[in-house]
């Protein structure tokens, strides 16, 4: 898939946030929302969960909080919204997928029970200024099944409280 990746305003600023709150280890966590033509419109984002582990070149995950708000998104959106996949942050590094990160969307795309074939990556890097640390690029990035590689997504934010309806509807 190519194409467009709505991203919520909200989204955008806790990936920041955590992003540099966590400096200088890596975080994450996941995204949700849905896939329409050959659009992809993020709804939510989540933190990392209290038991995930930060490294400066490593993120790991709180499965089970990541389940937790899986389970409570799926039903607060009477399964509208689903686990879409991911954000993570690269420290002083450059916002593309590493060689782990392209293993691990190929890895979620291949597991059936993910039911995420098309996983989403968002990588949120940073960069050092005179004024201090900052958030860089933000780049998106999505499987492509047929060409077994992330395809890049040029991402367009929105301001979802002032929408009654999806960007993707429109």
């Amino acid at each position: 898939m190519s194409g467009d990746l709505w991203l919520p305003e909200n989204a955008q600023l806790l990936i920041r946030s955590e992003t540099l709150n966590k400096h200088p280890s890596e975080s994450g966590g996941p995204l949700f929302g849905y896939e329409r033509d050959r659009e992809v419109v993020v709804t939510r984002a989540f933190g990392p969960g209290l038991g995930a582990h930060h490294r400066p070149w490593l993120f790991e995950p709180d499965r089970a909080a990541v389940q937790k708000a899986i389970d409570a998104v799926a039903a607060k959106s009477a399964g509208a919204e689903r686990y879409i996949g991911s954000w993570h942050s690269h420290p002083l590094g450059i916002a593309r997928p590493s060689l782990l990160d392209r293993r691990t969307a190929r890895n979620i795309a291949s597991d059936t029970e993910a039911g995420c074939p098309r996983p989403v990556m968002l990588i949120q890097a940073t960069v050092l200024r005179i004024s201090g640390l900052r958030p860089g690029r933000l780049r998106a990035y999505s499987w492509d099944p047929a060409s077994q590689r992330l395809r890049s997504l040029k991402i367009t934010n929105y301001v979802s409280q002032a929408r009654t309806k999806s960007p993707a509807a429109d």
